[in-house]
């Protein structure tokens, strides 16, 4: 399966990040592993192959060549293998630190649709628009490109521009957009009136938990809380853990799947007590999926919307030698009732769609709906 056979949302702020639809934690140096380097005399015939390329290929072919194409046969879209300056920004976008334009993108159907722009970015200040497909980066198109092509068109150096031609509603517009180190805030939260809440968790970095915690306390008082998960492609599974006790009891909150074990993470609770609504679509993803499926597992809350995206695998990150990096497909997980979601996303309770159509008209039919039933279990 390519990568462009499937949904992928990836989180720029100057570059696009390796963010998407990535649910992983962190080893390598410093950490304690079982795991050995390849010796030539167990791969005694991948070594062999590899001396005939470096040797008698008609092109130049480095070592890093080899790991970047040995990673890629694997043919798993959300294992990678990163250059030492690769690696140092990836870990600087799961910190949620980034120099980027600010956007949220995905890839549909082979072209990269703008989902999101964020306040008080480079994008938004341009008047970059949400919906757009990118048609141009510097002047080159990229049709046909990869994830990672695009990335490497739109990343740079801080204080640099990048030029973006984008098409929208038949339109083709231009954007000189400079690129600039922004901090990522990951939840959003509002009063919709004095006894509704609202918070959206964009995606699961480190400091998630802390916001969400903080958000809490800005809608104190409220009756019942509407969260939205919508377009969130997922993060670290430890801060998806971080943010599970504020919503489920404790018990079960997801199984991690190995080979040949199964092993029960946990929420501590207390969980919320208040209703709650939760918003989902098809770009809820991962890290996101997993908080969804425990709250309709543990029977916490109603999920309205569309059927979710369908990512129940996780990533590891390793810290390899000389500052390389690898992130590699090593887990699945189940949810609460032990359902495997991969491919097969999370279904709501109540579906609900939201087409073009409502954007366009400045409506949200998917949050209308979630007030409704809110207003239903406050008894408003």
């Amino acid at each position: 399966m390519s990568k462009k056979s499937i949904i992928i949302l990836i989180i720029i702020f100057l570059l696009f990040s390796v963010f998407s639809y990535f649910v992983g934690y962190y080893t390598g140096k410093g950490v304690s592993s079982p795991i050995q380097p390849f010796s030539s005399t167990k791969f005694k015939l991948l070594t062999e192959v590899a001396e005939y390329i470096e040797e008698r290929f008609v092109d130049k072919k480095t070592e890093v060549d080899l790991c970047k194409g040995l990673v890629k046969s694997l043919n798993d879209p959300y294992s990678e293998f990163y250059t030492p300056e690769e690696f140092i920004s990836f870990q600087e976008e799961t910190r949620g630190e980034y120099v980027g334009i600010g956007v949220l993108i995905g890839v549909r159907e082979g072209k990269v649709k703008i989902l999101m722009v964020f306040k008080n970015s480079p994008a938004k200040e341009v008047g970059l628009p949400e919906g757009a497909y990118i048609m141009e980066v510097d002047g080159k198109s990229i049709k046909g490109m990869s994830l990672d092509e695009v990335a490497n068109l739109v990343k740079g150096k801080e204080g640099t521009y990048v030029d973006l031609k984008v098409e929208k509603d038949g339109k083709i517009l231009s954007f000189h957009i400079q690129r600039r180190r922004v901090t990522a805030e990951s939840v959003m939260v509002k009063r919709l009136d004095e006894d509704i809440g609202y918070m959206k968790i964009i995606f699961f970095i480190p400091s998630t938990p802390g916001e969400v915690k903080k958000g809490f306390k800005k809608l104190k008082g409220i009756k019942g809380l509407i969260l939205d998960l919508r377009g969130n492609p997922g993060g670290l599974l430890s801060s998806v853990e971080g943010v599970a006790g504020y919503f489920i009891p404790e018990g079960p909150l997801l199984y991690i799947q190995r080979k040949d074990e199964k092993e029960e993470r946990v929420s501590r609770g207390p969980g919320i007590k208040i209703p709650l609504v939760v918003l989902i679509d098809e770009n809820t993803a991962s890290a996101a999926e997993i908080l969804s499926g425990a709250i309709k597992d543990r029977n916490v809350g109603t999920l309205i919307g569309t059927k979710t995206y369908g990512k129940g695998v996780i990533q590891t990150i390793f810290s390899l030698s000389d500052g390389y990096g690898l992130k590699l497909t090593t887990e699945r997980y189940l949810t609460p009732n032990l359902y495997s979601l991969d491919k097969k996303g999370i279904e709501p309770d109540i579906e609900v769609k939201y087409t073009d159509e409502d954007l366009k008209k400045g409506i949200d039919p998917q949050l209308n709906k979630a007030l409704e039933v809110i207003k239903e279990k406050i008894g408003g």
